[in-house]
């Protein structure tokens, strides 16, 4: 048995540059992994793979992503041996944390180990690259620059620490419809900015150039999500939508600003996270 925390990430800058040939799009984006998990454990069994999770909206058949990373390595790698994943879900659904991402490469990661099968870092990358374009990132974790589809990754290494709140409106987005409605990027370097504030400290210019080009597009059909990224700017000066939404965080170097925050409006959301 196996069992992996599994985490959640938030975007700190999403530039969509154009739409490709392929339907896809491509991206600069800066990913930040955050404290926020789910769990997966992992059994072998007889045959088959099965999925067992404690949120009935998560699909049990072939459409996980879970799923789709187990039938990968069977295929690949000619296990005959079945599989039991079960996900304990903690990250909402449909939220733009890239919960199923995450979960698809704890999979490629944790069957590496129980299976004995020797990969590196590089090799299950291009392996999850296979599965979703986050997939990649969720390998790595940390703090890293996406580019092409967002699996072209450069680690961001950086000492700069901030505390995120985190909520999700309880408002699922489809991030294929999103892509499809989305206007592209005019200027295309907030994300190449967010990263040297990284690599330069500089927590000030890493609030300037928080940016995500999916908010214009998701606001106006959502009110309700631009209201609450209105609220966290006024208190904290700074919020941003993560990937094409609906999660909304904020940041600060001082955890005592965004609990204030958090006790403000934590009842009235159900899923709200200080991390």
């Amino acid at each position: 048995m196996v069992r992996l925390k599994s985490y959640a990430k938030i975007n700190l800058s999403l530039d969509i540059i154009r739409k490709l040939d392929s339907g896809y799009h491509e991206i600069n984006t800066v990913l930040h992994q955050t404290g926020l998990y789910d769990i997966i454990t992992l059994r072998n069994i007889d045959k088959g793979i099965k999925i067992a999770c404690n949120n009935k909206d998560i699909p049990s058949d072939s459409s996980n992503l879970a799923y789709k990373s187990a039938n990968l390595l069977k295929k690949k790698f000619n296990i005959n041996t079945g599989i039991e994943i079960n996900i304990e879900k903690k990250i909402p659904v449909g939220a733009g944390l890239g919960g199923g991402s995450s979960n698809a490469a704890a999979v490629l990661k944790g069957l590496n180990a129980l299976w004995n099968l020797n990969l590196d870092d590089a090799q299950l990358q291009k392996l999850g690259s296979e599965i979703g374009m986050d997939v990649p990132f969720f390998i790595i974790g940390g703090t890293a620059f996406g580019s092409g589809k967002g699996e072209i990754l450069r680690k961001i290494n950086h000492n700069l620490n901030f505390n995120i709140l985190l909520v999700f409106p309880d408002i699922k987005i489809d991030t294929k419809k999103a892509y499809q409605n989305v206007v592209l990027n005019q200027n295309k370097k907030s994300s190449i900015k967010a990263e040297k504030a990284l690599l330069d400290n500089d927590f000030g210019e890493l609030i300037k150039n928080m940016h995500n080009d999916f908010e214009l597009t998701v606001f106006s059909k959502y009110p309700k999500i631009a209201e609450l990224k209105n609220f966290f700017k006024k208190n904290k000066n700074n919020a941003l939508m993560s990937g094409s939404g609906s999660s909304v965080f904020c940041l600060s170097q001082h955890k005592e600003e965004l609990k204030i925050i958090y006790n403000a409006i934590k009842n009235s959301y159900k899923k709200i996270f200080l991390l």
